[in-house]
Parts: C-alpha cells; sequence; structure tokens
C-alpha cells in the first residue's frame, strides 16, 4: 500500500478488505475510482436522455403543451430517498425553473432567451422531482422501463462526482450493529453480494440507455463490458478465498463431531 495518497477515512473500506487478504488497499481504491469513471458517459447519456423524454411526454399531456415548465409548483420538500446520498442537492420546483431563468440570461448576456435553453441548465434534482413527486396536471410520474430508477442513477453518480466509494459501502464491509470489521466468510459473502447487485444495477442502466437513447446503446456496451473485466480477478479472488474458508469451516466442523 502507499502512503500519503489517501487519506486513512478514504482508506477504512480498502484497508478492511486488504486486512482479509482481498488485495492491495491502494489498488482497490484505484478499482473503485476506475469503475466510477467507466461509468460516467453512461449516468450522462441516461441524464440528457432522460430530461429530453420527460419533457416531450410533459408536453404531450400537459393542457399547456411545452408551457407545463412554467406551471410547476414551488417544491415544499424533497423525497428523502431522492436526497439520501446526493450531496449536489439544489432547488427543485418551480425555484429550479426560475434560478435556471436567471442563470440562463447571465451566462448567455441576453435577456430573450429560449425555452430549450433553460431547460439544458435544469438539474437533474428537477426532474427527478417532478417525475416522483410531481403529480400534477397531466405531467408523468415515470419515464424509463420497469424496474429502473432515475434515482439511482442520480446517487451514483452524486458519489462518483465526489469520490465516494461506489463498489462496497459501508454496510457491506462494517457490522451494523458494532462498527467492526466483517472478518472471514461474513465480509466475503457480503462483498460477493454487493459486486452482484453492482453489476445488476450497471446492467440495468444500460438497459435504460437502450430504452430511452437507443442510438447509444452500442456505444455505452463496451464500457459496461470493461467493467465487468474490471471486476473479474476481484471476483475470482472472492471466488478462491471463500472456497478455502468453508473448507476450513467444513473441517472444523467435522472435528467437532
Amino acid at each position: 500500500m502507499t502512503d500519503g495518497t489517501f487519506s486513512a477515512t478514504r482508506l477504512r473500506i480498502p484497508l478492511a478488505l486488504e486486512r482479509e487478504g482481498l488485495g492491495d488497499a491502494s489498488e482497490l481504491a484505484l478499482l473503485d475510482l476506475t469503475v466510477g469513471a467507466r461509468l460516467w458517459p453512461l449516468l450522462g447519456v441516461i441524464e440528457l436522455a432522460y430530461r429530453t423524454r420527460f419533457d416531450e411526454i410533459a408536453a404531450q399531456r400537459h393542457p399547456r403543451g411545452a408551457a407545463w415548465l412554467f406551471d410547476v409548483p414551488v417544491a415544499q420538500t424533497i423525497d428523502a430517498r431522492v436526497a439520501r446520498g446526493a450531496n449536489d442537492l439544489t432547488l427543485a420546483g418551480r425555484d429550479a425553473v426560475d434560478a435556471a431563468i436567471e442563470r440562463t440570461r447571465r451566462q448567455l448576456g441576453r435577456d430573450l432567451i429560449e425555452r430549450d435553453e433553460v431547460v439544458a441548465r435544469l438539474p437533474l434534482a428537477f426532474w427527478i422531482h417532478v417525475s416522483t413527486k410531481g403529480k400534477h396536471r397531466g405531467v408523468p410520474t415515470l419515464v424509463g422501463p420497469p424496474g429502473w430508477s432515475i434515482v439511482e442513477i442520480w446517487q451514483l453518480r452524486a458519489r462518483i462526482a465526489h469520490h465516494e466509494p461506489v463498489l462496497f459501502l459501508e454496510k457491506h464491509v462494517f457490522d451494523r450493529g458494532t462498527g467492526d470489521p466483517k472478518t472471514g466468510l461474513a465480509l466475503i459473502d457480503s462483498i460477493a453480494g454487493a459486486i452482484t447487485t453492482f453489476l445488476r444495477r450497471i446492467e440495468r442502466s444500460a438497459w435504460a440507455v437502450g430504452e430511452l437513447a437507443p442510438e447509444f446503446a452500442a456505444t455505452i456496451d463496451p464500457a459496461v463490458a470493461a467493467t465487468h473485466a474490471d471486476l473479474a480477478m476481484l471476483v475470482d479472488r472472492l471466488e478462491v478465498r471463500g472456497g478455502e474458508l468453508r473448507l476450513l469451516r467444513d473441517e472444523r466442523r467435522a472435528r467437532r463431531r
């Protein structure tokens, strides 16, 4: 492990894995950053396609057509599921639209602006709010394939943007009751489960790209495949280490009989 590159807090999870023989802490930390970097274009495509698709559907369903954007009420609250894990939370309701209008005028240096110029400057928090909380005047509440969540994408994007762990979270590595690091098979099984869940989430996201922006699907597929390849060595290591620990466990049980 290289000293001084990452803080002790940043290495808290990788160090716990290193102590259990699952790899060098710095390499594991870099693996997390690498996977996040590979997924960034995927998340970007989803965000851009989502706002475009949502805007189109809202304009079709709303009594005022494209003016639905200016009929959004002020947001009083943000769903806790939306806010959790997102450090870039900004205004979400009508306040977000007003702020985007002022920001657009300031950035473009003119008072006369186009609607699409405002849409391009609305934060993802706004689109999440209107699609999960905005049950008003025909605005759609769901856009995208079943079983997929834009909130999930936002949370993952926020973690990557702030260089927070994306593969293994505290709950995967430390006991919730005591705060102590998990060890042995408890850790192996937890990490293996975390990787499986993470890869399924990425597959769902790739599927969302196919639904929302099919023209990008062929471009995104290699990034998904590369993510699987990045994790292959760690997956193999988990299988080997897990096999060893299970063999030792079975031998101990046999001796007690």
